[in-house]
């Protein structure tokens, strides 16, 4: 009996771990167009085709932002894809939460992958925003992804290992 539910709880753990990393984000990849994003600031040039294309003029940046359904004291890993042309001014932020994890301003005409990892979420509701400003051109954004990172192996091993003496305690206990 204590093999099965000791069994029973790595799969339960294993089969947990795999789940989080289903992406949070609604219309990641712009296939719906601005669908479950909202855009606010400078809006001067904007469009959706599977992408977000913004080139706000300026001086202030358009602001590209979703509130994430997500869980207080939990990781998240962030992803993303981002192109800035090198004509002109240009600024990308990307903010956790109100909180600058990332800027750039200097354009280089090719397409870069970003991976943010052990963002915490302080709430139920965290907010993932995208400032962007190209005086003279436009950056592009797309596969945006958020996914709870998963809690480490060793932490479920640590917790089955609870729950045998705890098992072990309480038998002993009982005779």
């Amino acid at each position: 009996m204590k093999k099965i539910i000791v069994g029973f709880l790595l799969i339960s753990g294993l089969n947990v771990a795999q789940a989080s990393h289903i992406n949070i984000v609604q219309n990641g990849d712009f296939s719906a167009g601005g669908a479950d994003w909202t855009l606010t600031g400078n809006t001067s040039y904007n469009s959706y085709n599977n992408n977000w294309n913004n080139g706000a003029t300026g001086s202030s940046n358009a602001v590209l932002s979703q509130t994430l359904n997500t869980t207080a004291g939990s990781y998240y890993e962030l992803t993303f894809t981002e192109t800035q042309t090198s004509s002109g001014y240009q600024e990308f932020a990307v903010l956790w939460n109100g909180a600058q994890i990332f800027f750039n301003n200097v354009g280089n005409d090719t397409s870069n992958n970003y991976i943010f990892t052990n963002l915490l979420a302080t709430d139920t509701q965290t907010v993932l925003s995208f400032n962007n400003r190209n005086d003279a051109d436009y950056n592009v954004l797309d596969n945006v992804s958020v996914s709870a990172v998963p809690v480490p192996a060793a932490i479920w091993l640590f917790g089955t290992g609870l729950l045998s003496l705890t098992g072990f305690s309480r038998k002993r206990n009982a005779t």
